[in-house]
């Protein structure tokens, strides 16, 4: 059973367990129009992830200024479980059932709408979890004349729904890692009048452990790609796929075995739009150099975006994630600054390299991450300007440099270019 459309479900679940209260205003009409049309003990379900949380789910779907509800719950008999979901209707000012779809599953992963055939009409979309969090499998389904329609079931890990061929009309994308025969796919679905059809379904790197969720955005280029962070082993890599001509392929087709180990970084350190050009770029990490026993296994990052055929460094970065900033790296500094963590004062220290030497020298930058209710003037060292650069509302971000004129100095002005917060 566990490998057919649904699976069997063991009873005792959270939701089980628990009783919410009931609910009050309008929803408690819509939750008694429920019990009026199950005839059995159920289960409210809630989706799990997500922008709908709620087990009644409210969307206008066809524009008529009426919303729907839908209804997740389950029931159990001889220890399967089974899922529903209950299309609830507002006729002459009551609630009322009109509808229910039933599927073998165990809970409710996620509950997009999207319109994807094109007729005005939401679709519903819904990721099931058929055991646990690792098997689930998304339902696309249409409502017409209170009857569900089930358009499209697919195992996933992750999916979304968006037009990404450009047609106008949404295309359902999904991955699938199969951990135990080491095999991973990726898939690009669309509704026709004829049914469905299957836009491409690439091999992606079998050896990972997690996908990130897809991410739609332009390559270098212009052509539009679906971006996916993996984990593999105690680093990541990223598969990149593009639709020509009507058909999805894998960037990175022509290596061994389809694989994308050209992204590999030894690190979970996700893609991102570094530069805000709507290009994704892809981190490559390096360590920096420790400048004798002062360092402090901090890397520098070099951010890559792709084109169809070949790539580009766009810029070379120190990141602090903890404290949400980055700078990137000026041209004087490549190879001539080493960088101390200290974590107690959130204060990173960028100090110069001796060229006779190798070691870590004169400090050059301090930038520390400050509670707004303590002074600038507190943090003011001996030989270093201090400044603002920027603020949110609980901290300000100050900067210390050096007043010595030195090959790797920087002014005021630079350091405010140079000086980021990570969006």
């Amino acid at each position: 059973m566990l490998f057919l459309s649904g699976c069997t479900g063991i009873v005792g679940t959270v939701d089980e367990l628990l009783t919410p209260p009931r609910p009050s205003g309008e929803l408690y009409f819509i939750q008694k129009a429920l019990d009026d049309s199950v005839n059995e003990d159920y289960v409210l379900k809630y989706p799990t992830s997500g922008d709908y949380r709620s087990a009644f789910v409210r969307k206008d779907i066809n524009g008529d200024g009426e919303t729907e509800v839908f209804a997740f719950y389950s029931t159990t008999s001889d220890n399967i479980v089974t899922m529903h979901v209950n299309l609830i209707l507002k006729e002459n000012s009551k609630w009322k059932s009109v509808g229910d779809f039933k599927c073998v599953a165990t809970g409710v992963d996620t509950v997009e709408f999207s319109d994807m055939d094109g007729d005005g009409v939401f679709e519903i979309v819904v990721g099931w979890s058929i055991y646990g969090s690792v098997d689930k499998s998304v339902g696309v389904y249409t409502v017409k004349n209170n009857l569900f329609a089930q358009r499209i079931i697919e195992s996933y890990t992750r999916f979304l729904c968006r037009d990404i061929d450009g047609d106008s009309k949404s295309e359902l994308f999904l991955t699938h890692i199969d951990t135990a025969n080491q095999r991973a796919v990726a898939k690009l679905i669309k509704l026709t009048n004829k049914g469905t059809e299957e836009l491409g379904a690439c091999e992606l790197d079998g050896k990972v452990t997690a996908h990130a969720a897809p991410i739609v955005a332009k390559m270098l280029g212009g052509k539009t790609a679906i971006y996916v962070d993996a984990v593999k082993g105690d680093g990541m890599i990223t598969e990149i796929l593009c639709v020509s001509n009507g058909k999805m392929y894998n960037v990175f087709e022509g290596e061994k075995g389809g694989t994308a180990m050209a992204t590999y970084r030894a690190s979970t350190v996700s893609i991102r739009d570094i530069d805000n050009d709507g290009v994704y770029e892809v981190p490559t990490l390096e360590l920096m150099t420790q400048g004798g026993t002062t360092g402090d296994d901090v890397y520098k990052t070099y951010w890559y975006a792709y084109g169809s055929d070949y790539l580009a460094l766009k810029c070379t970065t120190i990141m602090n994630y903890a404290d949400g900033w980055y700078i990137e790296i000026p041209k004087k500094w490549e190879d001539r600054i080493t960088v101390i963590r200290d974590t107690a004062n959130r204060e990173r220290i960028f100090m110069r390299i001796d060229e006779k030497t190798g070691n870590s020298a004169e400090v050059v930058l301090k930038i520390r991450v400050v509670p707004i209710t303590t002074p600038i003037e507190s943090i003011t060292s001996f030989g270093f300007k201090t400044f603002e650069i920027t603020r949110n509302e609980e901290y300000y971000f100050a900067a210390s440099y050096n007043e010595m004129s030195l090959p790797e100095s920087l002014s005021k002005e630079e350091i405010i270019e140079m000086f980021k917060l990570i969006k």
